[in-house]
């Protein structure tokens, strides 16, 4: 229901309802969500202040109210556009709705609410964070075999990392996991991890990959399944791993985009359980979806001074790379990852050292000792991509001759 600021006659009124119209480009608004997107796009009748949003609720029978659920202000939303570009994946989303299990209505209802959010109201980059993280909830839904005919989310623009960045871990370390390549050539990557999470058609990017029975290929790239976002984190590297070795690879080849590798500070928050690893993974996934060939992103960072990772992770670490140390090469050992995962970090950390003497380094310990549980998180936290500046703070941790050996 309209609000105006001034009073108006009766035929005044009569004209605004007979004539005054919500447009989405060239479209009449019909539902909701649409009137929502007129709205912040200015697409109203002039001279309108605000609307008032009314369900309708059902009690003691066919008892009907009508309820105000919330006022919205006319008022341009700068962001608002970025909206267009899921757009018509929502509507499709929304068509299937109907027919489709729970699960899968209730994902697209926390979607459109999402949207909605933001805008409507004062969109903070936590609401668009939901906003992200709802569109990865309904491709995990559709991976399970569910509505996969409305396709995977359109290509997101560079748009999208303004609207929903903060200072936090949790969307750094998103930003690095979605932006995880085999390389970038030309600034666009090639193999990005999304192959892990969607089975995707490689011949056409906006739609699923069917078989003749028109249903989703199992794809035994497709690793991450949502359940548990540690063991989807494992699962990424060591599918990676398998990978690279069928190619005669003995690398992790896991390269991030130019300021999106993943920090020091942030890794060792995460490997000290201090970052919410359901959100990163939520966020990641969606975030896959950007078209990274427009990202630009400001040089990361390298703060040698603050936190740092344990020394046998980091050790671990220097050992499973796409790239030289300082113009030194490390083999990368997949046993050593291997007994990560299953919780042994001494063996894992012993393996790591012996690669690292071998390449001239001075490791300052002998051992490290991990709880199995801590050792799963230390292997997580290699599906993160680092940079090579960051891998060089890291190297001379072990190479400077002065440092003294430790347990």
């Amino acid at each position: 229901m309209p609000l105006w600021a001034h009073p108006a006659s009766w035929p005044e009124v009569g004209a605004l309802f007979g004539e005054g119209r919500a447009q989405l480009g060239r479209s009449s608004a019909r539902r909701p969500l649409d009137f929502a997107r007129a709205i912040a796009r200015l697409g109203v009748a002039r001279g309108l202040t605000g609307f008032v949003r009314y369900g309708y609720l059902e009690r003691n029978g066919q008892s009907n109210l009508a309820v105000p659920l919330g006022r919205i202000e006319v008022a341009a939303h700068p962001r608002a556009r970025l909206i267009d570009e899921i757009g018509g994946w929502i509507d499709r989303l929304q068509r299937l709705a109907g027919d489709a299990p729970a699960r899968f209505s209730a994902a697209v209802g926390l979607l459109s609410d999402a949207v909605f959010d933001v805008l409507t109201r004062d969109a903070d980059s936590a609401r668009w964070q939901s906003l992200i993280a709802a569109v990865g909830e309904v491709e995990r839904v559709q991976v399970s075999g569910t509505a996969f005919v409305a396709g995977p989310c359109p290509t997101l623009s560079p748009g999208w990392i303004d609207s929903a960045r903060d200072d936090s871990s949790e969307w750094r370390l998103a930003l690095s996991l979605a932006s995880a390549a085999r390389g970038y050539k030309g600034g666009s990557p090639f193999d990005s991890v999304r192959a892990h999470v969607l089975p995707i058609d490689p011949k056409k990017s906006r739609s699923y990959a069917l078989d003749s029975d028109k249903r989703l290929i199992n794809n035994p790239r497709v690793v991450m399944k949502g359940r548990d976002p540690l063991n989807d984190l494992i699962a990424l590297v060591e599918r990676r791993l398998i990978e690279a070795s069928q190619r005669g690879s003995r690398t992790l080849p896991l390269v991030a985009h130019f300021g999106a590798g993943a920090r020091l500070e942030d890794l060792a928050r995460f490997l000290a359980g201090e970052v919410d690893v359901e959100r990163v993974v939520a966020l990641g996934r969606a975030l896959m979806a950007l078209d990274w060939k427009h990202v630009r992103l400001p040089r990361s960072r390298v703060d040698a001074r603050g936190d740092r990772p344990d020394e046998g992770w980091e050790a671990m670490r220097l050992c499973a790379l796409p790239f030289a140390v300082r113009e030194r090469t490390i083999a990368t050992e997949p046993a050593m990852f291997r007994r990560l995962a299953a919780g042994d970090a001494a063996g894992a950390v012993a393996i790591a050292l012996r690669r690292l003497r071998a390449a001239g380094l001075r490791p300052p310990l002998v051992v490290a000792f991990a709880e199995p549980a801590m050792a799963r998180r230390w292997a997580a936290a290699f599906a993160f991509p680092i940079e090579p500046a960051t891998v060089s703070v890291m190297a001379h941790r072990f190479e400077n001759p002065s440092a003294t050996e430790t347990v």
